[in-house]
């Protein structure tokens, strides 16, 4: 399976390691330019639940101002809410029943038993991280980001080239 595209800013970011040509930039520079989408409705869907509106609407306003988040990242933003719904909802029930729990088979038998929330809790963590790296909310994503911030003023301060005379 081959590597995942890389976006123009994180080619000028690693300095053209690829060798791609000036025209290939320029291209790579429009392409992205042109897929920059509207950010009009960023809204909870109404099928998330009350804690899942409320967890989105708090990572919504947390991107205000910073012309990333798109109206295409809505759902995104929504499964991350629902899945981090989920792990609060689980984590409260675990909390309150306890990791074990008593469970009576057929026979009669009784055991104890990791409670069955918790591999749900997994898999909505599992999710949680997913979502949260696509939508950048990791400190790591963050700093990729704020790396690309960086050198964009960078490049508009020496006059918008940082291959001049190197390509």
């Amino acid at each position: 399976m081959g590597r995942n595209a890389k976006p123009y800013q994180m080619h000028v970011l690693d300095g053209n390691r690829n060798k791609h040509s000036k025209k290939k930039l320029e291209k790579m520079k429009e392409a992205d330019e042109k897929l920059t989408m509207k950010s009009d409705e960023i809204k909870p869907p109404s099928w998330l639940s009350t804690r899942g509106k409320n967890i989105f609407v708090k990572i919504a306003e947390q991107f205000e101002g910073l012309n990333v988040l798109m109206n295409v990242d809505v759902n995104m933003l929504a499964l991350y809410s629902d899945n981090l719904a989920a792990y609060i909802t689980y984590t409260e029930i675990i909390k309150k029943e306890g990791l074990m729990v008593t469970v009576t088979n057929n026979g009669g038998y009784t055991s104890e038993e990791p409670h069955p929330l918790l591999m749900k809790k997994e898999k909505s963590f599992n999710m949680i991280e997913k979502a949260g790296s696509k939508l950048g909310l990791s400190p790591v994503d963050r700093a990729k980001l704020m790396g690309i911030m960086v050198n964009q003023g960078d490049e508009e301060d020496k006059g918008n080239s940082r291959f001049s005379g190197r390509l």
